[in-house]
């Protein structure tokens, strides 16, 4: 996983629950986990897991709650870091169409060596999409929170249905999405 991930995890914990609780997690966690991450470089996913998993302990959120509530903060964490990405980009529908065609070749060129998902849309009739979720780190979970990212950032409400999934043994995720209309601002 690149550093960056890492980097935007500890921005969460230390926004979210503040600096001493990031020191515990560091305390919590193996040697190998504690090290600095540089944004472009490549760290094992493990390491990533054993924050997650201190920081939970830390915390006491479940860890399905506290990978959403990252993967909320990582929407709009990359979406500060790479702001040329996605202005690319109308609304959520579009987003999401163009994460394999646009989004992941970027973030390829940026991160040489990434390990991007693979995330495909399909539309249908009724005006909503299914979004196909790959990845050998089965992490639709974070898929979640980012897409809860997605509905703050561009003010709209995504409904969902995960029906497929991988953690109920199916090759992929398949999620269902409708997309209201965008909030007005407060």
């Amino acid at each position: 996983m690149k550093g960056v991930i890492f980097n935007l995890f500890e921005e969460f914990i230390v926004e979210t629950f503040g600096d001493e609780a990031w020191e515990k997690i560091l305390d919590a966690s193996p040697h190998e986990a504690r090290e600095v991450r540089v944004g472009p470089l490549t760290y094992p996913d493990g390491h990533l897991l054993h924050l997650v998993g201190a920081a939970c302990e830390v915390s006491g959120l479940p860890p399905e709650k506290a990978v959403r509530a990252f993967g909320r903060f990582l929407f709009g964490g990359l979406a500060r870091k790479y702001p040329g990405i996605a202005s690319q980009f109308a609304g959520p529908r579009e987003m999401l169409q163009g994460i394999d065609s646009v989004i992941h070749v970027e973030v390829n060129k940026l991160l040489p060596g990434a390990e991007t998902p693979r995330v495909l849309c399909q539309e249908h009739d009724d005006g909503s999409l299914t979004l196909t979720y790959e990845s050998s780190r089965k992490m639709c979970t974070l898929l979640e929170g980012l897409l809860d990212g997605l509905e703050a950032h561009y003010g709209v409400t995504v409904e969902r249905r995960h029906d497929v999934c991988m953690h109920q043994g199916a090759p992929r995720c398949e999620l269902r999405l409708t997309f209201s209309a965008a909030r007005a601002a407060a």
